[in-house]
């Protein structure tokens, strides 16, 4: 495992984005069986960890922990991201991360923020059984979290990639497109379709924009 400041050093940068198909698919409304839980990350208590399949109940891909209590004196999104003390989690070197479960569930919300970048674009695509049920762009800051909430439809699968911004002017120990993430909050499965008296179990067809992107290059 790379050490923070390995990790600080070797920032990426993001080829640009390009739209390439517009799809439209059909999707469940669901009500949730069980209550949300919250993963805060704060009973990592190594300096830097990566995040093991079956955390909280999920599976995860290119996602590590960083406990800030290691860090006092650096100037970064990692400290200025914690929502709860004193963990938080990012993407390692900014590549998508990916969040799943064998069951569907609730992706609620999640507060979101740029590890070095202003004005970060973090993508989060919401999948199905291989099928994508919603898309959406949160632009965060790097100086405080943003609230990301989700739409209330089942999920197998959540991929978060990020992307652009504007390289914060004090935070000068390292560079790149990297996401912190605090306080996920998730409903687990299982999960049923809403009564037809509160919501029809097919709500619709929505369009969805499907991005290819270009592999990052490291420096």
């Amino acid at each position: 495992m790379l050490a923070p400041g390995e990790i600080i050093a070797q920032g990426l940068h993001h080829e640009s984005l390009r739209t390439v198909a517009v799809v439209t698919l059909c999707f469940l409304a669901v009500s949730p069986a069980t209550a949300g839980i919250m993963i805060g990350f704060d009973d990592v208590t190594a300096n830097v960890a990566v995040i093991p399949n079956g955390y909280g109940g999920l599976q995860w891909s290119n996602m590590e922990v960083v406990n800030n209590t290691y860090f006092p004196d650096l100037a970064w999104g990692a400290e200025a991201g914690m929502v709860s003390p004193s963990s938080v989690a990012f993407n390692a070197y900014g590549n998508p991360a990916t969040v799943s479960s064998s069951t569907p569930f609730l992706l609620d919300s999640v507060y979101l923020t740029g590890l070095w970048n202003d004005g970060l674009n973090v993508q989060i695509d919401g999948y199905l059984s291989g099928q994508l049920v919603y898309s959406a762009v949160e632009v965060v800051s790097a100086t405080s979290p943003t609230l990301a909430t989700m739409p209330g439809y089942a999920v197998d699968t959540v991929v978060f990639s990020s992307s652009g911004g504007t390289h914060h002017a004090a935070y000068t120990n390292g560079f790149g497109t990297d996401f912190v993430a605090d306080n996920l909050i998730f409903t687990p499965g299982p999960l049923v379709p809403e009564p037809p008296t509160i919501a029809p179990a097919v709500v619709g067809i929505v369009a969805a924009t499907i991005v290819v992107r270009r592999r990052p290059r490291y420096r």
